[in-house]
């Protein structure tokens, strides 16, 4: 198999987010004056986008209300002043990305995460070295859809066929695997190998380096 582009995920993929997210949230909900979670339960809450993500977070009495839109709102405000305090590259992703550079590989971005805070950070982390990123917008479904990743794939001049999907979650297994990528899970991020599996991951690697022997195969 001739690999040619990449695709990977953000959040617990390229970058440990989770402390500014959970950070962010927590802050919200204390405001609104309301229960804060541990940081280790944002690892279940994250992943489907911040409107999933607070609707989660949130008390159910005011689940689907006014209040939690209010929050949203809130929140969204905060984190995108705040959303790399104590952000950063997971250990040897800089690295891959480079070597993936000297191959000649296509490497795109796909996250729920709004396309603007997307691109702030993006920007900040990985400057000039991403071919394409896309944040959530109204363009997309959500993923699990595949329809964002394989714009951004058919528009780095590539084929899914030929392109792997790499993900820290089941829904970016499922992102892959119904896509026509290679699914490849990392278990550096905020899931587990069981759910990487059980969702279509066809290979799982603990250190980004591993992504290299796989395209080098």
């Amino acid at each position: 198999m001739s690999i040619n582009c990449i695709v990977f995920d953000l959040d617990g993929t390229l970058l440990n987010t989770l402390d500014d997210l959970a950070n962010g949230v927590n802050y919200t909900l204390e405001k609104f004056g309301y229960p804060t979670h541990e940081i280790e339960k944002y690892k279940i809450f994250v992943g489907n986008g911040m409107k999933n993500l607070i609707n989660r977070a949130v008390p159910e009495e005011i689940k689907n209300t006014e209040i939690e839109k209010d929050i949203l709102a809130a929140f969204m405000e905060y984190y995108s002043a705040h959303s790399t305090d104590l952000t950063c590259p997971y250990d040897g992703v800089e690295d891959m990305i480079d070597a993936l550079k000297d191959r000649g590989i296509k490497i795109g971005m796909v996250t729920n995460k709004a396309h603007n805070a997307a691109i702030d950070i993006m920007e900040k982390y990985f400057s000039g070295k991403f071919d394409y990123v896309l944040g959530q917008s109204e363009k997309f479904p959500l993923k699990p859809n595949p329809a964002s990743a394989i714009f951004v794939c058919e528009t780095l001049g590539c084929t899914p066929e030929n392109s792997i999907f790499v993900g820290d979650s089941g829904v970016d297994m499922k992102t892959g695997a119904d896509g026509g990528f290679l699914p490849v899970g990392v278990l550096w991020g905020f899931r587990d190998k069981d759910e990487l599996i059980s969702n279509g991951a066809k290979a799982v690697i603990s250190h980004p380096a591993e992504l290299l022997k796989i395209v080098d195969e």
